[in-house]
């Protein structure tokens, strides 16, 4: 860590917890609703400027920020403007606040009031096209420059989604700049950015970077749900954490009683963040200089009160001891089994309210001996019952371990976290995480995808669930491998990701050759992953041109479908099974040595194939892990 000291750290330990000031851009359009872009004002309406600046540092803010936050956004939407006009706006805005600053000046006594010059992220719109001729840090470094070159000492990134953009160019900046740098990520009430990315993973991120000062949450949420965000975060150690809510959500009320009431709450809900650490305090989009008076009077009060207990040795009673405690990692193929290999089975819910072939094809894997048995979700975009209904039905109905798959297309953030909850309140404990396929394109015009975030997104959603809903008796979840990649490196970065975000077991594509086989093998051995092999029974030249031709990431080859040409009577059904079986049964004599189990996708509920996959073989005579022995009692 920097020994870098900046002109916050000094003034916190100087004087305590810093105030920012309220929103600018709502404030302005609330008083100037016939005006445009509020940072155009700084050059047609500089006074304008200076008396809101002037109204924050009357209510008590000890930090205010230039009225330059759309600058990013404004100019990656209009790049053919010459960027000059871009620096002439920063310029008036730091006029504006330094002239704010000095009309207060006899009210200040010794207090001096910090300028902090304001960055904020790209226009979306630009980022979503991603263009290569297009750079956010470009822009953010030459904003930075420009307010160096104005003297400021303070730099405040702000309402960010993603971080590595902000990262890079603070990494540059830092090479001319001694000052304090402040990035704060933007919320939803779950924890989860635009981006559809975890704050707290985020804040993890910026926390390991020498070259920033502090980071926080802004934006987003009213100060209760950012207090919900703020409580699963590792507060960083030397780092300043800063939190500025919303004022609240929009409320259809203009009554004044109402927006008193507003007031005293969001300044009371911030005030339980003194105790935890963070030492700024502001207030973001619908906040005016009232709730900035409210703020730092209750504040102060309360930082005079917790200094004069902790002056009393009752420390301990008002610092929250920091809780390093991760979720625990129970692992799906070691903990909860024998230590054999597992036999899991796939059964795709019909498309239909007719379930009764999928509870006979249950209860004969029950029979069988089968660990587990898994149901996709809606798989190739088509409907089909619901996965975690399907799932709860089979467990109670014959108590053998159900899977269900979860998939991020059809649910935001919000319907896939009251489906965990739902499942979990059902006795589901073990889930399979997929991104999901696209919604087909005769569907398209009726039917849109959500994907919110892909698997890796939805695995950390999980993960904070562990640390904050199920500490006592966590779920497990798992993800799905593709052996079929052509860099299979790719896949090993990708898989590791995963295990980051807690993921305890993984399933594999189906296999059917030796070059998918020798992939699984390499991922299996550079990430240490528990691993079932998934096998698909074919059982005809049609069904196997059928996965070739309509089921994405099953790789089919040439090979594979001239197995099946040996066959001489093409109705025959017994014998185009036996060469499904004979190429399962290859797969599995060539992986039992590094897999933890099989994973079986039967077509049509023809259970009894699982028995002959593996009649006689002997799965665990070199392994690690599963359940069924030899299958003699089948």
């Amino acid at each position: 860590m920097t020994n870098r000291i900046t002109q916050l750290q000094t003034e916190l330990k100087a004087r305590g917890p810093i105030i920012c000031d309220g929103a600018f851009g709502t404030y302005y359009r609330s008083r100037y609703p016939d005006y445009g872009t509020p940072e155009l004002a700084n050059l047609d309406h500089l006074e304008r400027i200076s008396d809101i600046h002037r109204e924050y540092i009357a209510a008590g803010a000890g930090l205010i920020r230039t009225n330059t936050f759309g600058l990013s956004a404004m100019w990656s939407d209009h790049s053919d403007e010459p960027f000059e006009r871009i620096t002439k706006i920063q310029s008036a805005a730091v006029l504006a606040a330094r002239d704010a600053i000095e009309a207060e000046q006899a009210e200040l006594r010794d207090n001096d009031v910090i300028i902090a010059g304001n960055i904020g992220p790209v226009s979306r719109r630009k980022t979503d096209k991603g263009s290569s001729e297009f750079c956010p840090s470009d822009i953010y470094i030459r904003q930075a420059e420009h307010f160096i070159r104005e003297g400021l000492k303070v730099l405040w990134f702000e309402s960010f989604s993603s971080v590595e953009e902000v990262i890079r160019s603070v990494n540059h900046i830092r090479e001319i700049f001694d000052g304090h740098i402040q990035v704060q990520l933007s919320s939803d009430p779950y924890g989860f950015t635009e981006d559809g990315l975890p704050v707290t993973a985020l804040i993890d991120r910026l926390s390991s970077e020498s070259c920033i000062d502090g980071v926080g949450l802004n934006c987003g949420i009213a100060p209760g749900l950012m207090m919900n965000v703020f409580k699963r975060v590792r507060l960083p150690e030397n780092k300043m954490f800063s939190l500025i809510p919303n004022a609240g959500f929009p409320a259809f009320s203009r009554d004044e009683a109402a927006t008193r009431e507003n007031v005293l709450f969001f300044a009371q809900k911030l005030t339980e963040a003194l105790p935890l650490g963070v030492s700024i305090f502001g207030g973001c989009c619908g906040t005016t200089p009232d709730y900035i008076k409210a703020l730092s009077q209750i504040i102060r009060s309360e930082y005079v009160s917790l200094a004069a207990r902790v002056r009393s040795n009752e420390k301990d009673e008002y610092i929250l001891s920091e809780d390093t405690s991760e979720p625990v990692k129970a692992n799906i193929l070691h903990s909860a089994y024998s230590p054999k290999k597992i036999i899991a089975a796939e059964l795709a819910p019909p498309f239909d309210a007719n379930i009764s072939r999928l509870m006979e094809a249950a209860a004969d894997y029950k029979r069988m001996g089968v660990d587990m048995i898994t149901f996709p979700d809606s798989p190739s975009g088509r409907t089909r019952i619901d996965s975690i209904a399907t799932a709860i039905k089979v467990f109670r109905e014959f108590g053998i371990e159900t899977v269900p798959h979860i998939c991020c297309r059809d649910k935001n953030s919000i319907g896939l976290s009251a489906q965990i909850l739902g499942a979990y309140v059902n006795d589901l404990r073990r889930f399979l995480v997929v991104t999901g396929d696209k919604v087909p394109i005769d569907l398209r015009h009726k039917t849109h995808a959500v994907f919110d975030f892909d698997s890796v997104g939805m695995m950390q959603l999980m993960y904070d669930m562990n640390r904050n809903e199920f500490t006592s008796d966590p779920i497990l979840y798992g993800g799905a491998v593709n052996c079929g990649r052509r860099n299979i490196d790719v896949e090993v970065r990708r898989v590791l990701r995963k295990m980051e975000a807690g993921a305890s077991f993984f399933i594999s594509q189906p296999i059917f050759e030796t070059r998918e086989i020798e992939n699984l093998r390499k991922i299996k051995a550079e990430t240490g992953a528990s691993i079932l092999c998934g096998l698909m029974v074919l059982v005809s030249k049609k069904n196997a041109q059928f996965i070739r031709n309509e089921v994405s990431g099953i790789p089919v080859t040439d090979s594979v479908l001239r197995r099946f040409d040996h066959i001489s009577d093409p109705n025959d059904k017994s014998a185009a099974e036996k060469v499904g079986v004979m190429m399962c049964r290859e797969v599995v004599e060539q992986t039992k040595d590094f897999v933890d189990g099989y994973y079986f996708s039967i077509p049509f509920f023809r259970s009894y194939l699982l028995r002959d996959v593996l009649e006689g073989l002997d799965i665990n005579a070199d392994a690690s892990g599963l359940l069924i022995d030899n299958h003699s009692e089948m």
